[in-house]
């Protein structure tokens, strides 16, 4: 699944002027960086837009997102569709400074291109949850019930767009 997100304005990393001091708070915060070379920081800035971030997603993410809502602790038992797990997945890469670095109110766009839910790799991506244990409790990751749960939520067909762009309060015209 192709992803491009347009945005209004992005953040940047740019050289600390020679007569602005670093604080370790700027370090902590994430508003200053060390720099290539040492001794030297870099900033963040905001910079006008308008631009867009390109993000691509495999299928075996999405499905590997499923899982892990499955599987974890806190929220076991947790059955999430494809679309909701692509929105989770683009709202870590929009708050990733290595990939897109930008606030969810600067999104002015949405567009995917989706090909659908492939769901011969999903059976085989959930298949060994039948059968493998847990280690705390014992009990198998995943019975016949939740497999059809989560493969049914995976298969459903959705505007994965539109769902994204409500999920991230795009307006549209």
């Amino acid at each position: 699944m192709r992803v491009v997100v347009h945005l209004s304005r992005f953040y940047d990393w740019v050289p600390v002027p020679p007569d602005v001091l670093v604080t370790p708070q700027d370090l902590a915060s994430g508003l200053a960086m060390p720099g290539r070379e040492p001794g030297t920081f870099r900033m963040r800035v905001e910079k006008p837009g308008p631009t867009y971030r390109e993000m691509h997603i495999g299928e075996h993410t999405i499905l590997g997102k499923i899982l892990d809502e499955k599987l974890d602790v806190r929220r076991s038992g947790t059955v999430q569709t494809r679309k909701q797990a692509v929105a989770h997945i683009v709202g870590l890469l929009l708050d990733d400074g290595r990939v897109a670095h930008a606030q969810w109110s600067w999104i002015t766009g949405i567009d995917v291109h989706d090909d659908g839910p492939d769901v011969e790799h999903a059976k085989k991506h959930f298949a060994p949850h039948l059968t493998a244990v847990h280690g705390r409790h014992g009990r198998v990751h995943m019975t016949a019930e939740e497999h059809d749960a989560h493969l049914a939520a995976y298969s459903e067909t959705a505007d994965v767009a539109a769902h994204l762009r409500s999920h991230f309060g795009v307006k549209t015209s």
